[in-house]
């Protein structure tokens, strides 16, 4: 980063938390990192990473103004992570995902403008917000109409932002994140595609595809994501959103290939096709490489054997494959 800054990381202790606090801390930045996981927890995942003055964990949630007024003061930054939903459990609970979610991105607004915060980064969804689309690559001025209640939540955040910078002169910028994958991923039953698949393989399960597996998505490894987000703080031009993504579109079913080449044979299995799944989504990233200098550098297939490789050293599966597993130990250990 240019300039060493007091970063404030709403959600730090999650997937795409922890990687960007682990980059931060490495450019010489102090960390505060806001997380509903115990703070030990947290901390565990920065064992060796940064001295203890240079990085805070606080235990609570992003919608606890009274927590975000002892925090905001002291820090120069914030990137918004933070979130207690998918696009699946928004569904069912829209009530929740609006009172939390965007209330409490509302909350953290007026907190922000308050303490004359330098700059907001805020975490949007390039994958819900959009909506049904044509486009074989879609760009920021698209039409956005979600159709989950998901997109619509991170759809009307993105609009507070945009207010408040008109209200009140609040600098902040919206990244369009598509799929992230990669190390240190939860492999939940609801998010996360290649993380998903990959450990039901491991334990000799089948994967489950929603509808036919022809739905096509932009995969981002996660290094990617955190470079993008990092040369959004350094930058001060004036575009507000980006979409964050590979610019590459790739089904389901040819994650499953992908995938194929890495772990033993498995079976799929096919579930009902979901409303709220768009058949397309792929992000025009034009505007990021211009204005940001950024670009994707990790491909695909290089993700995903980082991935697998990455989840294998976590619990290996010799047990359920021990002959694929011993080929795997031999190309791994040939690289």
């Amino acid at each position: 980063m240019d300039h060493p800054q007091h970063c404030l990381v709403l959600g730090g202790g999650g997937f795409i938390g922890t990687h960007l606090v682990k980059a931060l801390l490495s450019h010489g930045n102090v960390v505060t990192v806001l997380s509903r996981s115990p703070v030990e927890q947290v901390r565990r995942r920065f064992a060796d990473t940064a001295p203890s003055d240079q990085l805070k964990i606080v235990q609570g949630s992003f919608d606890d103004e009274c927590l975000l007024e002892s925090i905001l003061p002291i820090c120069s930054s914030c990137i918004h992570l933070a979130g207690t939903m998918v696009p699946a459990a928004s569904i069912e609970d829209k009530i929740a995902d609006i009172q939390v979610n965007l209330a409490g991105t509302v909350r953290l607004l007026e907190a922000a403008r308050r303490h004359s915060l330098s700059k907001l980064v805020y975490i949007s969804s390039g994958g819900t917000v959009y909506g049904q689309s044509d486009a074989d690559c879609i760009p920021e001025d698209h039409p956005t109409d979600p159709i989950s209640a998901y997109g619509i939540t991170k759809l009307a955040a993105e609009k507070y932002l945009r207010l408040f910078h008109r209200l009140h002169g609040l600098p902040s910028i919206t990244l369009r994140l598509a799929n992230p994958f990669g190390p240190g991923q939860a492999e939940k039953e609801i998010q996360g595609a290649i993380a998903v698949f990959v450990e039901r393989i491991i334990q000799g399960k089948p994967i489950e595809i929603w509808g036919d597996g022809n739905i096509v998505r932009d995969y981002l490894f996660i290094d990617d994501v955190v470079d993008a987000i990092i040369r959004t703080l350094n930058y001060s031009g004036m575009e507000t959103i980006f979409n964050i993504g590979s610019g590459q579109g790739t089904s389901i079913n040819e994650i499953c290939a992908r995938i194929a080449h890495h772990l033993a044979p498995f079976e799929i299995h096919h579930k009902p096709t979901r409303s709220f799944d768009v058949s397309r989504n792929v992000l025009d990233i034009s505007r990021a490489e211009a204005h940001l200098g950024w670009r994707p550098r990790i491909s695909l297939d290089e993700g995903i054997s980082r991935y697998v490789a990455w989840r294998l050293a976590q619990r290996p599966y010799q047990a359920i494959h021990p002959k694929k597993a011993q080929e795997l130990a031999v190309s791994v250990c040939g690289k």
